[in-house]
């Protein structure tokens, strides 16, 4: 994640392009953007769950309960990340999908 103009970014450091939150364009737009990454470090496995904004890590949580299967199939037990869009009817999570990734590391 970068800061930028005032604004965060979600920066794919594949390809370079950025990913920033709909609900930071005016005229505001309802979706936001959300970051996964899970890592081993040695026995442990460590889960980073982030949005640009509140409703971006739900977001994430949201596309975990319906795509984990699908998710697992992609990565098995490997340490990944990726970037997650969801949509929002108001504040609660009405979709949600890979908008970058799953990238292994």
């Amino acid at each position: 994640m970068v800061r930028d103009d005032g604004r965060w970014w979600i920066v794919d450091k594949t390809t370079g392009e950025r990913f920033g939150s709909p609900l930071g364009e005016q005229p505001r737009r309802y979706g936001d953007i959300g970051y996964l990454s899970r890592r081993r470090d040695g026995d442990r496995v460590i889960i980073h769950v982030a949005g640009i904004h509140s409703p971006g890590s739900r977001g994430v949580v949201h596309y975990l309960a319906h795509h984990l299967p699908e998710l697992y199939q992609q990565t098995r037990d490997g340490s990944f990340s990726l970037a997650i869009r969801c949509h929002l009817d108001g504040l609660t999570v009405t979709g949600s999908e890979i908008l970058t990734g799953p990238h292994l590391w």
